[in-house]
């Protein structure tokens, strides 16, 4: 397969003969609207700020020679992005359009805090917009950018996800512009990039050891862990002793029951809870020991008689490890294969095992449903029951 390389046009003539008759037509059609803006009301240069951003969508490989045959000579490249930037901000916000236009082209600038434009908007949507001056406007936004923390290479950040929670990484690089940062997992991994207005610092920016991937796969439901959580919206869990519940190895996280809670945890943020050893006698304990049992001289003679009608040994009811009442439908699915796995020898790597698993998963839940009817008390009751059996 070959690429046809773009000749530079070197006049009009040249550019128009790269381009399809259609396309032809519109470059000419874009070039006289954005003329025939005056681009001095608000309406004229947000005209011309959406001739150029349609420009751009129609001759993508093409659009530098739409800017220098189409546009005046003394239209720079500053110029163009900014037009376009205008127009765009206020195709987001139509409020702000009641605005002046140097008043917008200072809320469009890239290095404006999007607080102070959520700012601007609501006063135009009050209809307050009227006692702003330019001067007060870039006095705002002067003050908000001495604000703003500046994130750097190296910092673990968070930002919030699309559906629920936050999640956390540490940033690889930064753009010349610092206006997108690469970012990847405390591991290495690569986790893309992100827009730097949409990233916080994290509140702890120490890296601590938390269980890695190979812990991870060896580690057994009903483990104890502590967590210190990096998320700034799950730092009052931190120092928590937590029972783990149920494995997410796609997402690399575990659920773990910290008995008045249930929460979701990166691999990061846990650490196992090692069990401290029963220290051993001291040799001056030993002695004494001894020696007590020396001065003991004291005996009693007992006379061993039948014992009858005795009543049988009552013992305490075994407890749960944890309580998967607060567990979602998804979480005791995952919960159940877990067991399973357990009950089939451990970990199974093998693609054809996992299948019979979730095949054995679907099975079990079916006929459960089918013998109490889909009651939920029952479902939990047996949940506990699966959990004990294979704990006990």
């Amino acid at each position: 397969m070959t690429t046809a390389l773009i000749i530079e046009p070197q006049t009009k003539d040249d550019y128009y003969a790269l381009l399809t008759p259609k396309q032809r037509e519109l470059s000419k059609n874009l070039g006289e609207a954005f003329f025939s803006s005056s681009r001095r009301s608000v309406e004229a240069i947000k005209e011309a700020g959406d001739a150029l951003i349609q420009a751009k969508k129609s001759f993508k490989n093409k659009f530098m020679y739409f800017c220098k045959y189409e546009l005046p000579l003394n239209c720079s490249q500053d110029t163009i992005e900014g037009l376009m930037r205008l127009a765009s901000i206020i195709n987001e916000r139509p409020s702000l359009a009641k605005y002046n236009p140097t008043i917008l082209f200072e809320l469009s600038r890239r290095s404006t805090p999007p607080e102070i434009v959520e700012e601007m908007t609501a006063l135009a949507e009050t209809n307050q917009h009227q006692e702003m001056k330019v001067k007060e406007v870039k006095a705002k936004i002067a003050e908000a950018k001495k604000t703003v923390i500046t994130i750097k290479k190296g910092d673990i950040v968070e930002w919030q996800l699309s559906v629920k929670g936050y999640t956390f990484g540490r940033v690889r690089s930064k753009s010349t512009d610092g206006i997108v940062c690469r970012i990847e997992s405390l591991d290495g991994k690569n986790l893309g990039e992100k827009a730097t207005k949409q990233l916080t610092l994290c509140p702890v920016q120490k890296q601590h050891e938390g269980i890695s991937d190979t812990q991870a796969l060896v580690l057994n439901l009903g483990q104890k862990v502590i967590v210190s959580p990096y998320s700034s919206d799950t730092q009052s869990f931190a120092g928590r002793i937590g029972t783990v519940m149920v494995r997410y190895p796609q997402r690399r996280t575990f659920t773990i029951d910290m008995g008045d809670k249930v929460r979701e945890f990166f691999w990061e943020e846990l650490k196992l809870l090692k069990e401290e050893p029963t220290p051993l006698p001291t040799e001056e304990e030993e002695s004494t020991d001894v020696d007590d049992n020396k001065d003991s001289k004291n005996f009693i003679d007992v006379e061993a008689q039948e014992v009858k009608d005795a009543s049988p040994l009552s013992l305490p009811e075994a407890q749960p490890i944890f309580d998967v009442k607060n567990l979602s439908w998804c979480e005791k699915r995952q919960l159940l294969k877990e067991l399973l796995n357990e009950m089939w020898g451990g970990s199974s790597p093998d693609d054809d095992v996992d299948v019979q698993l979730d095949n054995l998963v679907e099975k079990t839940l079916t006929e459960l449903d089918e013998i109490t009817g889909g009651s939920q008390n029952q479902r939990a009751q047996f949940s506990l029951a699966l959990v004990n059996k294979c704990f006990s």
